[in-house]
């Protein structure tokens, strides 16, 4: 083989093995750039010891979404003790159709629809890099599986980006002093048609209460039965309705301070 004929294989193994890898690689995360703003809704929610704003309903593939094809809700919430004693939140959850309570997820690994399908595309993007190698090793010794492993560095990358930043937006506190506040995200596996969110909390003096916000004045409720990217986001025509009640339980609390 001439040197000028070598020169193009050498050149066309090197491109093959990182195109491969390039269109191995997954990419869930969005770059902040590449996001757009979530729709405010802006709902207040009260009882005599919380003073709660539901600001956004984030639904995968909808504005302010930050991972395609997410496999949770996120909503944003600004939590303010509004007594003059300390409150702790017991638990966050989210009640569908049915009456069926779903506690928020706590981390990003219970969300294990997520979590598997980064590790089969990684486990996906490996194999296919040891492929490449046997392929183009007669051929590039050096050189070849390049693309692919950059392509597996990609996607923990990825996975070590979203990791960061689910735990970054959660709620960072359980307990509120009196006017206390705090602002971040909850999140809850996907179900069909989320009716209310129920925030649970232990007074000062021991008291167990429950906040339950109603979701049933928002339009075009997301459900299971729709395609991931044919969710709509919600839209809100009239104040979000509350109610509260008492009510004595047990729990670890769902929501883990961190400081």
């Amino acid at each position: 083989m001439s040197s000028g004929k070598r020169l193009s294989v050498l050149v066309a193994v090197v491109f093959l093995a990182v195109f491969v890898g390039s269109c191995l690689a997954p990419q869930f995360y969005i770059p902040q750039a590449e996001r757009t703003s979530p729709s405010y809704i802006g709902s207040a929610h009260k009882d005599r010891n919380l003073d709660v704003v539901l600001e956004h309903f984030i639904l995968p593939n909808g504005s302010g979404s930050w991972v395609k094809d997410a496999p949770w809700y996120e909503l944003i919430l600004t939590i303010r003790n509004a007594s003059r004693e300390t409150i702790t939140i017991s638990q966050i959850s989210m009640v569908d159709e049915n009456g069926i309570i779903r506690p928020q997820a706590e981390s990003y690994q219970s969300l294990s629809r997520m979590r598997q399908q980064i590790e089969q595309s990684a486990t996906s993007v490996e194999y296919a890099g040891v492929a490449t190698e046997v392929i183009l090793s007669a051929f590039l010794p050096i050189f070849a599986g390049f693309g692919s492993r950059a392509a597996g560095g990609q996607v923990r990358q990825e996975s070590n980006l979203m990791q960061q930043e689910f735990a970054r937006r959660q709620i960072q506190s359980v307990s509120f002093i009196p006017d206390g506040s705090g602002r971040g995200s909850v999140f809850f596996p996907l179900h069909r048609n989320p009716r209310e969110i129920r925030i649970s909390y232990m007074t000062g003096v021991g008291q167990s209460r429950e906040l339950i916000m109603s979701l049933s004045s928002l339009k075009d409720t997301p459900s299971k039965e729709k395609p991931t990217g044919e969710i709509e986001t919600p839209k809100v025509e009239a104040k979000l309705e509350v109610s509260t009640s008492i009510k004595e339980e047990k729990g670890d609390l769902s929501v883990k301070p961190e400081y």
